[in-house]
């Protein structure tokens, strides 16, 4: 998202609240479930994400987290959190390469962890979802494919949903 990218633009809407009052005043009661994503979640300070996700636990909350796979995924994390990991390739136009030995080796820890494959087409580019679903059924391959869904229900470039 561009406020991801460019924080400096959205600095007058940013709030900096701790993990626990996220929690107590934030959350809503149901669904019990929270995705951490927005630009790259682990980019956060791990004791931060740490105690967020420990409070959201202990209330109750399954959480995930999309991650593009570029920050190494802390040991705490793997059995209380699940993962998807947004590779994105060279051809996508947000590639990030330069970040092939971190991502190869999260990409082992959560096989690992039996991890399921994800794949979907980037956001206004030739590749649509039908070529994708075409083509993990031409070859029968055990993948899933990921809709960013809120970009098709609201503006793509909408907040807060």
């Amino acid at each position: 998202t561009q406020h991801a990218i460019q924080p400096a633009l959205y600095k007058d809407v940013v709030e900096n609240v701790s993990g626990a009052r996220i929690v107590r005043e934030r959350l809503l009661p149901w669904p019990k479930h929270i995705c951490l994503t927005g630009g790259e979640p682990l980019l956060q300070k791990d004791v931060e994400i740490e105690a967020f996700v420990q409070e959201a636990r202990a209330t109750g909350y399954s959480i995930e987290c999309f991650t593009n796979g570029t920050q190494p995924i802390p040991n705490w994390m793997l059995g209380r959190v699940q993962f998807m990991m947004d590779w994105k390739l060279s051809n996508s136009g947000d590639s990030m390469d330069h970040y092939l030995a971190t991502r190869t080796t999260n990409i082992a820890r959560l096989n690992n962890a039996e991890a399921q494959i994800w794949v979907g087409a980037a956001w206004n580019r030739e590749l649509s979802n039908a070529d994708i679903v075409d083509y993990v059924t031409k070859y029968k391959l055990p993948w899933n494919l990921n809709v960013q869904m809120h970009k098709y229900i609201w503006h793509p470039d909408q907040q807060g949903v």
